[in-house]
């Protein structure tokens, strides 16, 4: 999927994919996503797909990296918290 982040058609079928196996695809969260898609186990134990911020629509790999190096480990707690932390 990170291969063809681009393609928002090719990305639906992978998704349709994923779903019709049984593996969730996350919506894209700034708290818990990367840059590049990811996978994680959810609280029951599932695979899940974690989507990619660099892989919504008008989001580049440099608006991506920022908002995840300055989310660091740290989650945001609000989008006051998000504000005062994003350059």
């Amino acid at each position: 999927m990170t291969f063809d982040k681009n393609q928002t058609d090719k990305l639906a079928e992978f998704r349709d994919e994923a779903l019709r196996i049984g593996i969730t695809v996350d919506p894209p969260s700034i708290c818990r996503s990367g840059i590049d898609f990811d996978v994680a186990i959810d609280e029951e134990g599932k695979l899940s797909i974690r989507y990619a911020l660099s892989a919504i629509k008008g989001v580049g790999e440099g608006q991506a990296e920022s908002l995840v190096r300055s989310r660091g480990a740290q989650p945001y707690k609000s989008l006051a918290d998000f504000a005062n932390r994003i350059n």
